[in-house]
């Protein structure tokens, strides 16, 4: 916490000198740890860790001694020893973390963020439903199908599980649980992206404001307002009509017949 403190009263004190024109800081990172030293433009130097570097940033942006298009030169040294040299913007840099990039792009982060997540619980939801509605037919096969989702977070071998479990169960059962978990994995994220990107705009949106976000917002894209909140909730209720008058009375006829 003194590091991260003694960073950003630092970056503060940027406010009050004369800005540099190239660069604004320096981050020499010694180990792939990202542990390593912030070399500023009026010549001082604060060391730092993984830690406490985003928080102080996050304050020196909100101080205005940062601003989007200042270079940023990031030493580091890769795991095998080596010294690598990249230079970037602020702005670039912030596109790495969460917290940074909703400081100069509000609205469009959280609407990002937001098409994740939407679809992420949508493809649960729709699971979930596709399970109830399997156990309804049939009890035992919606254990099965239960069990082959679970198997998909099993660590590094989850989707090879579930493409073995998915023939042996196709050879007992006689349905591909694999196709149906797929395809209703896939409809669950299609429906859901939409509605949380629109979400996650007008979050963006409401938390928009000079005391959490840059003074300079010229990250923002043009028109965001439009492509991150309009568009995604008209989309999003073009799209669950579809689903609900046709695309699904559809799947039923074909599933019933």
């Amino acid at each position: 916490m003194e590091t991260e403190l003694t960073i950003a009263r630092t970056l503060q004190g940027q406010c009050d000198t004369e800005r540099a024109a190239d660069s604004a800081v320096v981050l020499t990172h010694t180990s792939p740890e990202w542990s390593g030293k912030v070399h500023l433009s009026s010549g001082e130097e604060v060391s730092f860790t993984s830690e406490d570097l985003i928080p102080a940033l996050r304050s020196g942006i909100l101080a205005d001694a940062l601003r989007p298009n200042d270079k940023i030169d990031l030493n580091s040294i890769d795991k095998k020893g080596n010294n690598v040299i990249k230079t970037m913007s602020l702005l670039d840099f912030t596109k790495s973390d969460f917290n940074l990039r909703i400081l100069f792009q509000p609205i469009w982060s959280y609407a990002m963020a937001g098409l994740k997540w939407g679809a992420i619980i949508g493809a649960c939801l729709k699971l979930f439903a596709a399970t109830i509605e399997l156990g309804l037919v049939n009890p035992g096969l919606a254990v099965l199908f239960f069990i082959a989702i679970g198997a998909c977070f099993i660590p590094r071998v989850g989707f090879v599980a579930v493409v073995i479990l998915s023939i042996i169960l196709t050879r007992l059962t006689g349905g591909n649980l694999f196709i149906m978990g797929l395809t209703s994995a896939a409809t669950g994220a299609i429906l859901g992206c939409l509605p949380g990107m629109f979400v996650g705009g007008l979050i963006g949106r409401i938390k928009k404001d000079p005391m959490n976000c840059a003074r300079d917002l010229s990250g923002e894209p043009k028109l965001v307002v439009l492509t991150g909140i309009v568009l995604p909730f008209a989309g999003a209720v073009a799209l669950v009509l579809f689903y609900l008058l046709v695309l699904n009375p559809w799947l039923v006829q074909v599933l019933s017949s």
